[in-house]
């Protein structure tokens, strides 16, 4: 029998992976995991009793009141079963659990309350769907490559939850408006360790999706380290606003939103379904899409890595909105087989090698609409677009606010941001300017801002 679904989790560096760690949100008790030591030490004093799922807690231990229920006890010790109960009732010195925890007369050594001290704890807390966990900002130095305490965090296989780093309170970094690679997520540090996945998922989006939030994995620049390994079925899990710097691999997999890959050596994001509104800097490889997958890619933004933007032979991308800066080499190489590749409204500024190197073959369909691109050392696009390129503009100077402070929004001089500034518009749109929702705000004389400009996203970094 596992711990119901509303039991929430606590990480916090101060805390204790003997602690309870978590509490049951409609239980009625009071909540003691969001503290850093136990609320209740159990001794070999305690003991089960005959009744196997009621624990006789010794006068000496603790005095039990009704506030512990919906609290979680951990028993680490003694001869009673080992595991995570969740105290469901209380009667004088006695807690009721919610199943057996051994024979008749067996020692109980653990801790009531608390929250744990390391993410990896959670590989072996969330077996039931739909609980949540949070973790406190700090940096959690992993020792072992192994799930569990101290190690990587694996989630199990079909297990619905949700995992949410925060700053000062529970659920500030979601709840932001815009983030930035600077938000003081959570810091899974690998410290000296080589050759895993940090953190790792096995999602199926029908029923039992995995979300990641708000988490920062730090690969020291070692060998072999992927940050996050989204997996699973229809897509992988879900990533908002998490970051990987030092990696191998920043992110692969899943669906992926606001995330940021720093410094990656082979490939900061590979996902395996939508990518949206992600940034990835000084990486070998911005973004890699799964060769398996359909991936949809708008606003994100290669900056100075070696290439921006590729296609890895996967089938039928999208790319729209997007933006490669300052790469050493192309910024977007859509040279294998792909099925088809559609970009639209993409920018190409700076890069080191062509700004759009595409490839014409009998196996690869191609086509470009409203890009634009300048001062690409090759190029700004390959001759041998397929289907052909559609409302192309030619840059012919520097088209950003301040691309020296990463504020990538169109300015107004001729030839550059005035050139790409409210082309994203119908007749019946004119006054479009990128607004959430339907009703847009009226640009000031000159135009300027706005999410929907050409290989922009407005805001997401500052």
């Amino acid at each position: 029998m596992a711990l119901h679904a509303d039991v929430v989790w606590e990480v916090r560096t101060t805390g204790s992976d003997n602690n309870g760690g978590g509490f049951k949100s409609s239980a009625g008790g009071t909540d003691r995991s969001q503290q850093a030591a136990s609320h209740a030490t159990l001794s070999a004093a305690s003991l089960v009793n005959a009744t196997t799922t009621i624990i006789d807690v010794a006068a000496g231990d603790y005095t039990c009141t009704d506030d512990d229920v919906g609290n979680i006890l951990q028993i680490h010790g003694g001869t009673a079963t080992a595991g995570l109960y969740e105290i469901t009732a209380r009667s004088s010195q006695q807690w009721t659990l919610d199943r057996s925890a051994g024979t008749v007369g067996q020692t109980v050594v653990g801790d009531m309350g608390g929250c744990f001290a390391s993410p990896g704890k959670l590989s072996d807390a969330i077996q039931t769907d739909n609980q949540r966990a949070h973790i406190k900002s700090g940096t959690y130095t992993l020792t072992t490559t192994t799930a569990g305490a101290a190690g990587k965090l694996l989630l199990s296989a079909s297990i619905a939850c949700r995992i949410e780093g925060y700053d000062a309170t529970r659920g500030d970094l979601t709840a932001k408006a815009y983030h930035s690679d600077s938000d003081n997520r959570p810091v899974m540090d690998v410290a000296a360790l080589t050759s895993f996945n940090v953190v790792e998922t096995d999602s199926q989006f029908d029923s039992s999706r995995q979300a990641i939030y708000c988490l920062e994995v730090d690969g020291k620049s070692n060998s072999s380290i992927n940050g996050f390994y989204l997996d699973g079925g229809y897509g992988g899990g879900y990533g908002f606003r998490l970051k990987a710097k030092n990696c191998t691999q920043g992110i692969l997999r899943g669906e992926l939103l606001e995330c940021f890959a720093d410094n990656c050596s082979t490939y900061g994001m590979k996902p395996s379904a939508q990518c949206i509104r992600c940034y990835a800097v000084d990486c070998t490889t911005g973004y890699y899409p799964d060769a398996s997958s359909k991936v949809f890619m708008a606003h994100c933004i290669a900056d100075t890595c070696t290439t921006g933007f590729t296609n890895n032979n996967s089938f039928n991308n999208i790319y729209t909105h997007c933006l490669a800066v300052d790469c050493t080499g192309d910024g977007f190489k859509m040279d294998k087989y792909s099925g088809m590749d559609f970009l639209s409204y993409c920018l190409a500024y700076g890069c080191g090698g062509w700004g759009f190197e595409m490839e014409k073959s009998s196996h690869i369909d191609q086509f470009m609409f409203c890009c634009a691109g300048g001062s690409n050392t090759s190029g700004d696009v390959t001759p041998s677009v397929l289907l052909g390129n559609d409302g192309f503009v030619t840059l012919t100077a520097d088209p950003f606010t301040n691309k020296a402070g990463k504020d990538f929004t169109p300015n107004t001089t001729a030839g550059g941001g005035a050139e790409i500034s409210g082309i994203v518009k119908t007749a019946t749109q004119a006054n479009d300017n990128g607004d959430v929702g339907a009703a847009q705000h009226a640009d000031p004389a000159g135009g300027g801002g706005g999410l929907l400009r050409v290989g922009m996203t407005g805001g997401m970094h500052g």
